[in-house]
């Protein structure tokens, strides 16, 4: 090299994009161990909801039907969640921003799956409890 301060002149080559991985895994397995925690419970209690008419169709009573509803359609939204969570975390993004954002989204989503399976358990719960 002729010139050694050319190297110091050179533009910084740009980072490698990252993958956020181990963030998407780690939230997808809270996502499918508070669906797995729900439909624990719920196997555990699944004679006494027989006895309340939880399985029955249709319904004996709105009560049963709107927990009915919020027991099929919330365990379709813990699954999707974790699926999502690992979609999110597949592609390669460079930008800071998008990338603050897509750990934020992913966060997100296992933060809403265990509020939401807390929410269905004691939905459920409180169908339990008023059974003599």
């Amino acid at each position: 090299m002729d010139n050694p301060y050319a190297a110091a002149r050179a533009p910084v080559p740009q980072p490698p994009p990252r993958r956020a991985l181990f963030s998407g895994f780690v939230a997808a397995a809270i996502c499918l161990l508070t669906w797995l925690m729900v439909v624990v419970n719920m196997g555990g209690q699944s004679y006494r909801f027989s006895k309340a008419g939880f399985f029955v169709e249709p319904a004996r009573t709105d009560e049963i039907a709107g927990v009915q509803a919020l027991w099929y359609y919330g365990q379709q939204a813990l699954i999707a969640a974790s699926a999502l969570c690992l979609l999110l975390s597949l592609p390669r993004i460079r930008a800071g921003k998008l990338r603050w954002a897509r750990y934020a989204t992913i966060w997100l989503l296992a933060a809403c799956s265990y509020a939401l399976s807390d929410f269905l358990w004691r939905s459920l719960h409180s169908l339990i409890a008023g059974i003599p």
